[in-house]
């Protein structure tokens, strides 16, 4: 079973451990930091497209090596998990980005066409993209996003496939999910194909702090476990946490990505991605 689609785990996981800088268009850049095109389809009872492209600008403080601390990982060939913690640090302590245009961007392989636009309508703050036309995609559709490039960003294409539909048995996809750190938890589903992945997330916000725990499964395993060690990083429900960090959140999806390094130090991230639902849990 191959996993290239999310192999970007180790390396986010790796990144957040590391203290090595890197350099960029000729400037130093703490680890992690990349000039990043992201180009997303939603699918789902509300479709949606998305690009932007974030070239890094400006660094006032070189020598921060980013935000996140990694708090554990496993991966056993039918489950590929983290947990990260990210905290909030002074705007003069981050690197700077700034949303750049791509040029035109199309998208084919769907039931329509679609073109993505630059939009420069606000300004300082940076490009949007706007979507000029309508599709739809349904599993097994294999599509191609294709930019004409930019004095910023180099021309590129990527391309990925739509993954199946899937069924979601167990825990409940409505109501409030309960969450024992000490036990392993147990997802199912049903109809799943080999062409994605399903995603169970819990994230946790604590003031400054936001913790997340993700598990990537292969869609036609029909189920996994996210393991109780990955759970136990979460900040407990006790009475030293404010009110607002009394409950988790748990988003699953059903998705496949693409990364995919360009010229010019850029990386484009392409995913074909379905939100089943997103609930709350308690955590204790």
């Amino acid at each position: 079973m191959g996993w290239a689609h999310v192999a970007a785990i180790g390396a986010l996981v790796a990144a957040v451990a590391s203290c090595s800088g890197k350099v960029t268009g000729g400037i130093s850049l703490p680890a992690g930091a990349q000039n990043v095109g992201t180009l997303i389809i939603g699918l789902g009872p509300n479709p949606s497209v998305f690009a932007s492209f974030d070239e890094v600008r400006q660094v006032p403080d070189a020598s921060v090596v980013g935000t996140s601390t990694a708090l554990g990982m496993v991966d056993d060939g039918t489950r590929q998990c983290f947990a990260i913690v990210n905290v909030d640090l002074p705007p003069s302590s981050a690197y700077v980005t700034t949303a750049v245009s791509a040029g035109p961007i199309s998208v084919t392989g769907g039931q329509g066409p679609l073109t993505l636009l630059p939009s420069f309508a606000d300004a300082g703050a940076g490009v949007d993209y706007n979507a000029n036309g309508a599709s739809t995609f349904v599993p097994g559709d294999v599509v191609t996003f294709a930019g004409m490039g930019s004095d910023d960003v180099p021309p590129f294409t990527l391309t990925l496939t739509v993954p199946n539909a899937i069924t979601w048995s167990a825990p409940a996809a409505v109501g409030t999910w309960a969450i024992e750190q000490s036990m392993d938890l147990p997802v199912a589903w049903t109809g799943g194909g080999s062409l994605g992945s399903v995603y169970v997330s819990v994230s946790l916000n604590v003031a400054k702090a936001s913790y997340l725990v993700r598990c990537i499964f292969p869609e036609n395993a029909n189920g996994g476990v996210v393991p109780a060690s990955l759970l136990d990083t979460l900040p407990r429900n006790t009475i030293d946490l404010p009110a607002s960090a009394t409950m988790a959140s748990v988003d699953v999806s059903v998705s496949t990505t693409v990364s995919q390094p360009i010229a010019d130090g850029w990386t484009l991230d392409a995913k074909v991605t379905t939100t089943l639902f997103v609930t709350d849990s308690t955590v204790e």
